[in-house]
């Protein structure tokens, strides 16, 4: 009887291309996993950002007080007043606000604590051009119906990156978007009066992970180049109104 040696198959040319196939759709399928989860990370870290500006809003409405020995010495003699957020590059300024006893009723800071941006956020508060088109910038328009003036707008020269404070005031929470700078008259928020219903806004600041435009790119350039791109819209003559919207 002859005898016979049974061979092993070889792989085929299909069962290769079948194999790779296989391996490059679990790859596309694992990266998209990846960016997916790293998406929600971000948009996570977005409302994060959105809960800090609200638990700030909360303590001048709760007429949180100082927090340290130091903090009470400022404060002796004057009434609390209020909470400001500045906005600046990767971190939040909370500036805890006092009114002056003197004649003018001056508003000025006791204290102030950091918070910084989660997961490489930034904010975007330059305001070279108006909102709309497609540009993600921070502007305001005089109200979310308003007819005088439709349009967005940019933020008053005043109101820039560093330079600006969303305020509020101690008990009611009623909000206010004024300068840092206390020379200007007509946004300073050290100055009692401006605490008015024409600085009480609708307001958009951008917000996002930086992105890269090119070599040499300014930092507003690469900003408008985030790969994750966020707007906190508030209507400040509504008492607690602040919303997210996920741009990209």
């Amino acid at each position: 009887m002859a005898m016979f040696k049974s061979k092993k198959p070889g792989i085929t040319i299909v069962e290769t291309l079948l194999v790779l196939a296989i391996s490059s759709a679990l790859f596309v399928v694992v990266i998209g996993v990846f960016n997916t989860r790293k998406k929600t990370q971000v948009d996570d870290a977005a409302r994060q950002v959105m809960d800090e500006i609200s638990k700030v809003r909360n303590q001048a409405q709760q007429g949180q007080g100082p927090s340290s020995s130091t903090e009470s010495a400022a404060l002796a003699g004057n009434e609390l007043f209020g909470q400001a957020i500045e906005f600046t590059d990767n971190k939040m300024v909370v500036h805890k606000l006092m009114q002056n006893a003197g004649k003018d009723k001056s508003v000025s800071e006791y204290g102030s604590y950091e918070i910084q941006m989660p997961n490489q956020l930034q904010w975007n508060i330059y305001s070279t051009s108006q909102c709309g088109g497609g540009n993600f910038t921070s502007c305001q328009k005089l109200n979310i119906n308003s007819v005088i003036n439709p349009n967005w707008t940019a933020l008053p020269g005043d109101l820039t990156e560093g330079n600006m404070f969303l305020v509020f005031r101690n008990g009611s929470g009623a909000s206010y978007a004024l300068s840092k700078n206390i020379g200007s008259a007509q946004y300073s928020y050290a100055i009692f009066k401006n605490y008015a219903a024409n600085n009480q806004p609708y307001l958009q600041l951008a917000f996002g992970t930086i992105g890269v435009s090119g070599s040499g790119g300014s930092r507003q350039l690469n900003m408008e180049a985030a790969t994750n791109r966020y707007f906190a819209l508030f209507d400040l003559s509504i008492p607690n109104n602040q919303d997210l919207q996920v741009v990209k």
